[in-house]
């Protein structure tokens, strides 16, 4: 039997189940077959002849019970009939999804673009395929790959959680891990919580020496008893009460500053250290002991944990247990690739292929954007091909791909997500075939001119070859961004793209795409000291706003035009600061400024005023919700306000000599943080719309002083709501900004 286009009318889509699954893709077959050969079949509960979706197809149970994954599928010719079938309903609408790309010639470039590369009116549709899957998690972490149509088209499979849980798409699919969005890893802290435990055992954790006293994220004790029964039973209790997860993390918690130092060094953890070589030996008998437990439970549940940083190189002297699953986390340069024969590359592959060794419940994680910097051009075509085509190639049983999740930014995501999609798809495809559909993509979402942006892309990846901007100072960052051969380059090649025309959203999809070569362009006038520079980062941020771009580097906002300080290098968005004037008689009421999410009913206003060597700050804090652990007034997880002074008006984050803060919670209790003889006194009150703090601090006679106030909101539950600051801005840049201090000008 053969079916060539408008052939199709003949036929009926027969759902061999009833679910929201194979309705999706039914209805979407019959769309594209209606787009593409020009008629639409019927959906019908009987027809002969018929397509049939579904798992267990009828005709095809011997071909699928074949299949090694979960989301494998196949396409098959039963007679007059034609099946499209797997051993999940999720599975065989990603089948109808392979068949529409494939034989129909859909390309979906991105959730709002689509193009269609085939006249299939006469081609034979009818093909005969078994299809199967080398990872079942196949995880592109990008903005547009977790829309839950494009997942399902593209048949990515994992997400955290419950989001996009979506089962007319598929659901999850992969296996769905425990714990809320942001802990399908670095779970120690939700497993150990840092605010229940420390005050009584700070003995169960470990501070780096450099980060004592308030980060919650640092390391436990791996080798102390209580802190193993705790965790195990934290663990166990989540998988009770959340059954239909499949993986649980116990996982190192992340950091960002001390990655060398910050993990235990107790006098058990440095002997199973020690006598192994690596710390991955400590971290591992850990995770084994908390395997063990769930298994007996839960015996089809994966233990998820890290090679991560002090536990990235594989152990001498322990295995992982057979429901441990390792996420060898790679960190090379952007342009490089683990098999590129590079000094990094080569101790990247060692690691990788001695974990590969050790277990074959390997899971990885590569990172495929430069997180620092969302603005700047980043020139890894080719390493994300090698890369993930390795991991692909039957070495791992999943892959997370690290792109931007933040908001919509100016660098080649889009494409990113697409390409990632086509390498799960089929890692084995050959590079010349990868570069075929990066041309199908450009072509696709920019036009005629993408031809001219596939020659600045290859520029672009010569650039990055044997270079590493993540070990680079900030100057030879603006350095290798401002070379005046690439720049000249690549507007040529945007300026013959823009005059090759297109649609108004090709058009407005390219002048986006151009904004990451302006930011090179003002990496350049910021060099050259031009006087026109401040102009220039102005019009940019501009453009940068009017194009939707939110954040500038990950988890940070570009804070709003009237707060910034344009004259400063283009990777810094720095705050202007606030200035408020305290003398004999109360300032004008200070209102807060931002906060680190949107905030419900929480708000404050303060005053302050001078005299006689004493500052006085009265502020309200309205709050309908109040929640304090007065025997932990260290913490700042509770209801409380922060009062930071600079006596030499200092501009960074750290506490210098001269500086000082308070915190005082709505109870009144506060602590001075090494400077009580400062405080002459401090108090609050409960309020009818929350409560109010009043604190008299001594001054050492200065006529003006780095100043923030900020305040913490929880709700009663004890669960962090959000922060707000009077002079700092949402994520302001900490160590290139002012990040807790405006300035107060002291008058007698």
């Amino acid at each position: 039997m053969k079916l060539y286009g408008k052939d199709v009318a003949k036929y009926a889509i027969v759902c061999t189940e009833d679910n929201e699954s194979t309705a999706t893709a039914a209805r979407e077959l019959q769309s594209y077959l209606e787009k593409t050969a020009g008629a639409a079949p019927e959906i019908a509960k009987a027809h002969t002849p018929a397509i049939y979706i579904g798992a267990n197809a009828p005709a095809a149970e011997a071909e699928i019970a074949k299949l090694k994954s979960e989301d494998g599928f196949v396409l098959k010719r039963c007679g007059g009939d034609f099946v499209i079938g797997g051993k999940s309903s999720a599975a065989a609408l990603y089948g109808t999804y392979y068949f529409i790309e494939k034989y129909l010639g859909v390309e979906w470039l991105a959730p709002d673009c689509e193009i269609f590369t085939k006249d299939v009116k006469k081609a034979n549709l009818v093909p005969d395929e078994v299809y199967d899957f080398t990872a079942f998690m196949r995880v592109c972490h990008n903005r547009f790959a977790y829309d839950e149509k494009y997942r399902a088209r593209h048949r990515l499979t994992y997400t955290v959680g419950d989001t996009n849980d979506k089962s007319a798409y598929g659901g999850l699919r992969g296996l769905k891990f425990a714990f809320y969005w942001g802990y399908f890893g670095h779970t120690f802290e939700v497993l150990l919580p840092y605010e229940k435990y420390y005050a009584a055992h700070p003995e169960w954790y470990s501070f780096a020496e450099k980060y004592k006293g308030e980060n919650h994220r640092y390391q436990i004790c791996l080798t102390n008893p209580e802190v193993l029964k705790i965790v195990t039973e934290n663990a166990l209790a989540y998988l009770d009460a959340h059954p239909d997860c499949r993986i649980i993390s116990v996982s190192q918690n992340d950091s960002y500053y001390d990655f060398a130092d910050n993990y235990c060094k107790c006098e058990n953890c440095a002997k199973i250290w020690k006598e192994d070589g690596n710390y991955s030996a400590v971290l591992l008998q850990f995770v084994n002991k908390v395997a063990r437990e769930v298994k007996k439970k839960y015996p089809d549940v994966w233990v998820h944990t890290f090679a991560y940083h002090f536990s990235a190189d594989p152990p001498r002297t322990v295995v992982p247990d057979d429901n441990v699953l390792v996420q060898f986390c790679m960190h090379l340069p952007y342009g490089a690739w683990i098999t590129d024969g590079g000094e990094r590359s080569r101790k990247e592959l060692q690691k990788a292929e001695d974990w590969r060794k050790l277990t074959g419940n390997l899971f990885a994680w590569t990172y495929i954007c430069e997180h620092g910097n969302y603005l700047a051009p980043v020139g890894n075509l080719r390493a994300l091909y090698e890369n993930t085509s390795y991991f692909l190639r039957g070495r791992v049983k999943g892959l997370f791909q690290q792109e931007r999740m933040d908001f919509y930014n100016c660098e080649f995501s889009e494409m990113r997500a697409y390409l990632t999609a086509k390498l799960f798809s089929d890692p084995y495809m050959d590079y010349g075939t990868y570069l075929g559909y990066v041309k199908t993509f450009l072509s696709g979402f920019y036009g005629a001119g993408g031809k001219f942006l596939y020659e600045y892309l290859l520029l672009l990846d010569e650039k990055y070859r044997g270079a590493d901007v993540w070990a680079m100072t900030e100057e030879e960052k603006l350095r290798f961004f401002a070379d005046g051969a690439f720049i000249a380059a690549g507007e040529k090649l945007y300026a013959a793209a823009e005059s090759a025309g297109g649609t108004k959203e090709q058009k407005e999809r390219l002048a986006h795409s151009r904004l990451q070569l302006d930011f090179c362009k003002l990496a350049a006038a910021y060099l050259a000291g031009e006087k026109g520079y401040p102009d220039m980062r102005r019009a940019f941020t501009e453009k940068l706003t009017a194009a939707g771009v939110k954040n500038y580097r990950e988890g940070a906002a570009i804070p709003p035009a009237d707060r910034l300080d344009y004259s400063k290098s283009p990777f810094l968005f720095a705050q202007v600061d606030k200035t408020v004037r305290a003398g004999r008689s109360p300032c004008a009421p200070q209102r807060a400024g931002d906060s680190t999410c949107p905030v419900y009913g929480f708000d404050f206003s303060f005053t302050a005023a001078y005299f006689a060597g004493v500052l006085r700050i009265e502020a309200e804090i309205r709050d309908g919700e109040i929640f304090t652990q007065d025997n932990n007034i260290e913490s700042w997880e509770q209801d409380c306000v922060e009062i930071y002074v600079s006596e030499t008006c200092n501009r960074t984050a750290a506490l210098r000599a001269g500086d000082y803060k308070i915190r005082v919670n709505a109870h009144g209790v506060f602590d001075a943080f090494g400077s009580g003889e400062k405080v002459k006194s401090c108090k609050a009150k409960r309020t009818n719309t929350g409560y109010a703090v009043t604190a008299e601090l001594y001054l050492s006679g200065t006529e003006k002083i780095g100043f923030e106030l900020i305040a913490h909101d929880f709700g009663a539950d004890g669960k962090y709501k959000s922060t707000r600051y009077w002079n700092a801005l949402k994520n302001a840049d900490v160590f290139n900004a002012p990040y807790h201090y405006g300035i107060m000008e002291i008058k007698d």
